[in-house]
């Protein structure tokens, strides 16, 4: 099955939501801290966090490919799921 950009920005939305961060990286504008978003550059995806009300990031996977990065994702969502005790 075709990994797309929507598919992975679902899960990112998840993940947001399970650790209680904003689900969109701007919301008039203005960066919202802590949130997860996908970052794209040179045919690659990554998972990167807003660290600061100006925008700036930290890089939280490697740059990968949209399947690698689903799998990535969907680790963090199993941890997430299980500190949370729905596993």
């Amino acid at each position: 099955m075709r990994m797309t950009l929507k598919k992975l920005e679902n899960k990112v939305e998840y993940i947001n939501e399970l650790s209680g961060t904003p689900k969109n990286p701007y919301n008039n504008k203005e960066a919202q801290i802590n949130c997860y978003y996908i970052g794209q550059a040179y045919g690659g995806y990554r998972l990167e966090q807003i660290t600061n009300i100006n925008g700036g990031v930290r890089d939280i996977s490697d740059r990968l490919t949209a399947r690698e990065l689903s799998y990535f994702l969907n680790g963090m969502i199993t941890g997430l799921e299980q500190t949370k005790g729905m596993r």
